[in-house]
């Protein structure tokens, strides 16, 4: 690695405002990887979603992702069991809103794995997309609960603790 390089680490991708692991030093950045491999990072994000989501209560979502598909560029849920790469994220519901009108819920996740997109693709699996993802907001498990977009300036997805 040149001194002048930087590597993120994480569940947060440029989108994803707060907390970012970066490491400018080789020996850092292999055990920074080799920490977030064994799991021994907890990261907690918050972010706004679409609906309401039940309160107070954790939620285990264990979807499996998959890598996008040639020509896509956003990862996508596994249609099966079998299929993709094993995914974890704790969900829990805070507190109740309203944004451009519309209900929303602010939510706690905490990834237990580290998949691009998983944060995201998580809340489209439960049924309550993180507003401003535009990238899985129309996807076919929402079933049409949403009609159009929620414009929003930026992806409301924030991680806030890092250990």
């Amino acid at each position: 690695i040149e001194s002048n390089v930087c590597h993120a680490f994480g569940n947060a991708d440029l989108e994803t405002s707060g907390l970012v692991f970066v490491a400018t030093d080789p020996q850092v950045l292999a055990e920074a990887a080799d920490l977030w491999e064994r799991h021994q990072v907890a990261e907690v994000f918050l972010a706004v979603v679409r609906g309401r989501l039940t309160l107070h209560n954790t939620i285990e979502c264990n979807r499996r992702l998959c890598r996008p598909s040639e020509g896509a560029e956003a990862w996508r849920l596994a249609g099966t069991r079998r299929e993709g790469k094993e995914a974890v994220t704790l969900v829990r519901g805070l507190r109740h809103g309203l944004f451009a009108g519309e209900p929303c819920t602010l939510v706690e996740l905490r990834p237990i794995t580290s998949c691009p997109q998983q944060l995201r693709l998580h809340c489209v699996a439960l049924g309550h997309p993180v507003i401003g993802d535009e990238a899985h907001s129309e996807d076919r498990r929402l079933d049409f609960r949403y009609e159009g977009a929620l414009a929003a300036p930026r992806l409301m997805l924030h991680c806030q603790w890092l250990r």
